[in-house]
């Protein structure tokens, strides 16, 4: 079957083979940087961000703990100066937290997330704000009172669950580079296979394709030279219906044609055979006679001219 198929078709089918493999291993090494370049991002704008945003807001929080801690203990002429940096400072906090509550979250992440809002609202109303009313009122006892009665304790509480936060951005990002590198692992196995399996491919392709090329080439060489040599009884087997068999079938028919020719001219030159032995005969007795006697004329007749 695939003997009777064009040399043409063969070529063409070949070099359209080849080139899909080549594409779809650069497809493959296309998405396989595509998904890496997504797991980056991800651990990126879902990981890093929120936790140089989680970092941020817990250092806000324990700066205004610092400054109302100072404010207590400073000149009464710089509370209203720490208690406006505070307010800044909660500000700011409360604007990155939901900056942070508007990204990604997974379903314990939201969790923790919930739970440290409502303990940061129960820290800001039950021990910060009410610390900062009694500095805005000059009472410095109840807000030192306040400060470690209910601003410590409440920021500890606080704290614990925006470091289980914290540290679920660590775990998320770790399996997010963990996944990342099971699936290069497995794309580098799968590529390697794949490489090896189109180098075999196109090997026994490549081989296939110049057999089947250079052995009928080769015996219609053979034919030629033989028929050049003057060998016309040769048996000429076509096996397939390619340019190589038409070129067999074309030397084929012009080994007939030479058997036909040289038959028809040894049909043609046997009548005149006895002709030409009498006139060599009669070119010989002339030749002898002429030996055997004077020649007494320069002109010489022989006996068939006229």
């Amino acid at each position: 079957m695939f003997q009777d198929i064009r040399i043409k078709t063969r070529l063409i089918f070949s070099f359209i083979l080849l080139t899909a493999l080549v594409l779809s291993i650069g497809v493959a090494g296309y998405l396989s940087l595509n998904a890496s370049n997504n797991s980056i991002k991800t651990v990126y704008d879902d990981r890093l961000v929120a936790l140089g945003q989680l970092d941020t807001v817990m250092r806000l929080i324990m700066r205004n703990q610092v400054i109302v801690a100072k404010a207590i203990t400073d000149d009464q002429e710089k509370i209203e100066s720490h208690i406006a940096t505070v307010e800044k400072g909660k500000a700011d906090a409360s604007k990155i937290w939901s900056e942070y509550m508007a990204t990604y979250l997974t379903p314990e992440e939201k969790v923790l997330a919930e739970q440290f809002a409502a303990k940061r609202k129960q820290f800001l109303d039950e021990g910060l704000n009410p610390a900062l009313a009694a500095l805005k009122g000059k009472d410095l006892d109840a807000a030192s009172k306040l400060f470690h009665a209910r601003v410590d304790p409440l920021f500890l509480s606080m704290k614990e669950n925006m470091d289980a936060l914290i540290q679920l951005q660590l775990n998320v990002g770790k399996k997010e580079y963990e996944a990342s590198q099971s699936f290069f692992h497995s794309f580098q196995i799968f590529a390697a296979i794949f490489i090896v399996l189109s180098v075999l491919f196109a090997s026994v392709m490549g081989v296939w394709l110049v057999s089947s090329i250079s052995r009928p080439l080769n015996y219609a060489v053979e034919i030629a030279n033989n028929i050049a040599a003057g060998d016309l009884r040769q048996d000429i087997q076509i096996t397939s219906r390619d340019e190589a068999g038409e070129l067999l079938q074309a030397l084929s028919n012009m080994n007939q044609s030479l058997i036909s020719i040289v038959s028809q001219v040894r049909t043609v030159r046997i009548p005149f055979l006895p002709r030409r032995m009498k006139l060599q005969q009669a070119i010989w007795i002339c030749l002898n006679a002429l030996k055997a006697r004077p020649v007494h004329s320069k002109k010489l007749l022989l006996p068939w001219r006229s």
